[in-house]
């Protein structure tokens, strides 16, 4: 399995057939069997609660590092949701792999369509029973090798192979070059627009559609222990750092200084973007398609913008709560002089803060080329194809001499998504390519050996 991160390859299923409708066999995948009793997890044996575990989405979990990040938030015995799109067979077999039966599920989704992600909303809102869901991972993603499967296309034709115009029609072609060249220019445009919508506007679009069943709804105004920043009681979350530090054989020397920014794992709520090395930094990779790479561009600032979002929506929040609670009382200036009560601030009409994303923190992890199936379609092949000993010397060219792991990706995604200390990553794009954003031209300026 292999996957290219210098062009977000997080959708493992895009490599599939044209895939815009649910399989025959409807949305929902089998979630465990009698045959995988034996899966390992970290879930005490014979617990079989499922009403207590923290929820997990995953977008694209069926192969790669969306299947990794599966893993690591199941084997520690989180409830966890995940999507595919074109295979559904290598989703009923991630379904299939833990116990107790219902604790992993897959759910069709295709993102780059706007009323397939509004279904699977609905879909997540029924699976959650009225609990508040503690983490999104936004995987999915096509790459510039796949996406002409993703639109049901056969692989386009090099150029050098098309025969010419005068070729298949006389001297002068008639018009037919200009013909070809608008339906290749067609075909390229389609292709850019799906990378623009499953890339770009579909993590928007899930993360829109998820956020309020992440957050409670509005509570009354402070009290006077709360954590303003985490919402929970300082002395409970004080409590929790003592706790972490004896274990660790530590004191509580300096916890004072930060108790609110550490928060309670109880309380850690995430949304983490799966980025690309291109997209997430400075690094340029000019053999990925344009719209690839704009996509993936987007996936980074879409998670900084959200974190921006969320502390003003919050900040708004906050007066709102406030101005009611002195309305409440009557303590209000204004109310104490007998005048009119000032009326509190009105709803926000539908906008760019109509969701309540206070309190969820937002980032971007951006891995570099991960041994996926994605890669393997972009670049492996082709090396392998060159000749023997080609692919090995492409990997001792890389900065640590490999590719990096889809289940080393997954370890560390599940780190910011449960740590306390990962809230200070809250509105960061992380660099997480093994040194290739340093090095770009390992791969960039890369030449075959023949």
């Amino acid at each position: 399995m292999y996957e290219n991160r210098t062009e977000r390859g997080g959708d493992e299923d895009s490599t599939g057939a044209h895939h815009h409708r649910p399989p025959a066999s409807g949305q929902q995948v089998p979630a465990g069997s009698a045959a995988a009793a034996a899966a390992a997890t970290d879930v005490p044996p014979g617990d079989e609660r499922l009403d207590d575990r923290l929820l997990v989405v995953v977008t694209g979990g069926s192969k790669g590092i969306g299947r990794s990040c599966v893993e690591s938030f199941a084997r520690r015995g989180a409830r966890v949701l995940f999507t595919y799109c074109s295979d559904a067979k290598a989703a009923e077999t991630v379904a299939a792999s833990f116990q107790p039966a219902g604790l992993v599920q897959g759910r069709w989704l295709d993102q780059g369509d706007f009323d397939s992600v509004r279904a699977f909303a609905a879909e997540v809102d029924r699976w959650r029973g009225g609990r508040e869901i503690s983490t999104v991972v936004n995987n999915a993603a096509l790459g510039s090798s796949t996406v002409s499967n993703y639109c049901g296309l056969p692989p386009p034709v090099p150029s050098s192979s098309r025969p010419a115009a005068a070729d298949r029609d006389g001297a002068s072609g008639r018009g037919l070059t200009a013909d070809d060249d608008y339906e290749a220019a067609r075909r390229r445009a389609d292709e850019d627009m799906a990378l623009m919508r499953v890339n770009a506007l579909g993590p928007m679009w899930v993360t829109e559609a998820l956020l309020p069943m992440m957050v409670p709804p509005p509570t009354p105004a402070r009290g006077e222990n709360e954590d303003p920043v985490a919402g929970a009681e300082v002395t409970e979350t004080a409590a929790a750092i003592d706790g972490a530090a004896t274990a660790n054989g530590g004191g509580r020397e300096g916890a004072s200084a930060f108790p609110c920014a550490l928060g309670s794992t109880k309380k850690k709520k995430t949304v983490l973007f799966v980025g690309s090395v291109g997209g997430g930094s400075h690094a340029v990779f000019p053999g990925f398609r344009s719209a690839d790479a704009m996509s993936k561009a987007a996936v980074a600032y879409g998670a900084k913008y959200f974190a921006a979002r969320s502390r003003q929506l919050r900040q708004q929040q906050e007066a709102g709560h406030d101005a009611t609670a002195r309305a409440d009382d009557g303590s209000s200036a204004t109310a104490a002089a007998g005048d009119v009560r000032a009326p509190a601030p009105a709803a926000t009409a539908e906008s760019d803060f109509d969701h309540p994303s206070g309190g969820v923190d937002f980032l971007c992890l951006c891995p570099g080329a991960t041994l996926t199936d994605m890669f393997r379609a972009s670049t492996l092949d082709k090396m392998e194809a060159s000749g023997p000993g080609e692919l090995e010397r492409f990997l001792r060219a890389l900065p640590q001499g490999r590719l990096m792991l889809p289940e080393e990706v997954g370890e560390a995604v599940y780190w910011f998504c449960s740590s306390p200390a990962a809230t200070m990553f809250h509105g960061a794009v992380i660099d997480a390519s093994a040194g290739l954003a340093v090095r770009p031209g390992t791969l960039t300026e890369y030449t075959f050996s023949s």
